[in-house]
C-alpha cells in the first residue's frame, strides 16, 4: 500500500464518518477502500450505462402493462375487423340477392371502400400537419 494525503471537503468526510459508523468499520482508510470497492463492482455491473439500468428498471416495472396494452390493441383490431366484414355483407344484401358473409378480401362494397379511402387520407393529412409543425 501507498500512502497518499488527499484533500476533502466537510461533507465529504462527514458522509466518510458515517459510512464508517454505518458499516462497523474500524477505520476512514477501511471505508475509502469499501466504498471504491463497492463503486468498482457497480460499475462493472452497470457497465458504466446508466441507460441500461434506467430501461431495465422501466421495462421491469412496465412490462406487465404494455404487455396489456398489445393484447387489447389486438383485440380491438380483430373486433374492428370482424364489424368491417358485418357492414360490408349489410351493404351487399341490401343492394344484392346474396345471403352468404361476403368478405372485404373477396369484394368491398362501394361505401366501405369509400370510407376507407377517407380514414386513410384524413390520417395522411394529421400527420402531414404534425411534421410541418
Amino acid at each position: 500500500m501507498k500512502k497518499k494525503e488527499i484533500l476533502l471537503a466537510q461533507n465529504h468526510l462527514d458522509y466518510l464518518k458515517y459510512f464508517q459508523h454505518l458499516r462497523n468499520l474500524s477505520s476512514a482508510n477501511q471505508a475509502i477502500r469499501t466504498i471504491i470497492e463497492q463503486h468498482q463492482l457497480y460499475f462493472s455491473q452497470t457497465d458504466g450505462s446508466v441507460g441500461q439500468i434506467i430501461a431495465a428498471v422501466l421495462e421491469e416495472k412496465y412490462s406487465e402493462l404494455l404487455r396489456a396494452i398489445r393484447a387489447s390493441t389486438q383485440n380491438t383490431e380483430i373486433n374492428s375487423q370482424i364489424v368491417l366484414e358485418i357492414f360490408n355483407t349489410l351493404f351487399l344484401n341490401q343492394f344484392t340477392n346474396i345471403s352468404h358473409a361476403t368478405l372485404t378480401s373477396l369484394y368491398e362494397c362501394e361505401p366501405i371502400a369509400q370510407a376507407r379511402k377517407a380514414v386513410k387520407d384524413n390520417l395522411a393529412a394529421q400527420r402531414q400537419r404534425k411534421f410541418s409543425k
